[in-house]
């Protein structure tokens, strides 16, 4: 079993991304162990109750992990334990007032937040820029990759597909990544 495996699967309030999703054993474990103690900063665009920080803030014990969401569902859980890395904000991750708080340089952007392509390709827009060069932006849960994969491509010509929906049965356990370069 790999590191971040454990580490899920030793948290209370587990995310999507290991539970219904394929994403921990497909992508992210083989993703981020590498780089693990490197990473220093993580945006994640839609929270929801936190799970996913949780996750972030246990396996990237290096790491200032950032959160946007467009209800304070975070802000009403359990964050006790968790506020000394974590900071979450506000808003729609597809207006670009919301990023007028959001930091620079992330080593790692991840949208879980809106998962339509309009949403998706608004929100890489503006997040886009708050992603350090050679930095990671994944957009998780494509719910028609078939019929987008050429709307992604046009966003970044960086542009990878990692379709796991065979093994899960899952419509939507796919993951678009871009990596910034010059």
């Amino acid at each position: 079993m790999n590191i971040l495996q454990k580490v899920y699967d030793a948290q209370t309030h587990k995310s999507d991304k290991g539970g219904k999703h394929t994403y921990i054993k497909n992508y992210y474990s083989h993703k981020f162990e590498p780089i693990q103690e490197q990473v220093k900063k993580i945006l994640e665009i839609g929270v929801l109750k936190g799970a996913s920080l949780k996750l972030w803030h246990a396996f990237f014990d290096k790491a200032v992990i950032h959160g946007i969401d467009k209800k304070n569902r975070w802000f009403a859980y359990d964050r006790e334990g968790y506020t000394d890395r974590c900071t979450t904000h506000l808003g729609m991750s597809n207006e670009a007032s919301t990023y007028k708080s959001i930091p620079q340089d992330f080593d790692i952007i991840i949208d879980d937040g809106g998962h339509d392509y309009i949403t998706q390709a608004d929100t890489f827009k503006l997040a886009w820029s708050h992603l350090k060069l050679g930095g990671t932006y994944i957009i998780e849960d494509v719910i028609d990759i078939d019929g987008d994969i050429e709307k992604f491509k046009k966003l970044h010509a960086s542009c990878k597909v990692f379709d796991f929906r065979s093994e899960s049965g899952l419509f939507d356990d796919v993951i678009v990544e871009y990596t910034k370069t010059l």
